[in-house]
């Protein structure tokens, strides 16, 4: 596993870091993932949408997320740069080809009432997607 952190709040350097990454290290999966501080709950993103077009994940999230307590399917990656970041990273993914899948994540505020529930959500979508590097 390779982790990128810090990514800047930009429309245009955000997706390029992760875009370069991408094409250096050619993960199976990349999972991004950004703060919402309004939702209560992770939210895994089903698609992002700029002018328009629309690029959808290929990950299938009803099984991503299947007896998560915590975790719902999103159709809003938002109107900033996540997502900006996923439409970027899913075009570019769908340009090169091959067994490539992404994945993004919008995070809730984490509080020490939620932070538990929230991390076990995050590991089992992690352990899963584990199987979809294999």
């Amino acid at each position: 596993w390779r982790t990128l952190r810090h990514l800047p709040v930009d429309h245009v350097l955000a997706p390029l870091k992760v875009i370069d990454a991408v094409d250096r290290f050619r993960p199976r999966v990349t999972v991004c993932c950004g703060m919402a501080e309004e939702r209560t709950v992770l939210s895994a993103e089903s698609q992002a949408v700029m002018d328009g077009v629309v690029h959808k994940t290929d990950i299938d999230l009803a099984a991503l997320t299947a007896g998560l307590s915590v975790t719902e399917i999103s159709r809003d990656a938002g109107d900033f740069v996540c997502n900006t970041l996923y439409f970027r990273c899913l075009e570019h993914l769908q340009k090169i080809g091959g067994d490539h899948h992404c994945l993004f994540l919008h995070v809730p505020v984490v509080t020490g009432e939620n932070a538990p529930a929230l991390l076990e959500d995050f590991q089992t979508i992690i352990g899963r997607l584990a199987a979809v590097r294999s």
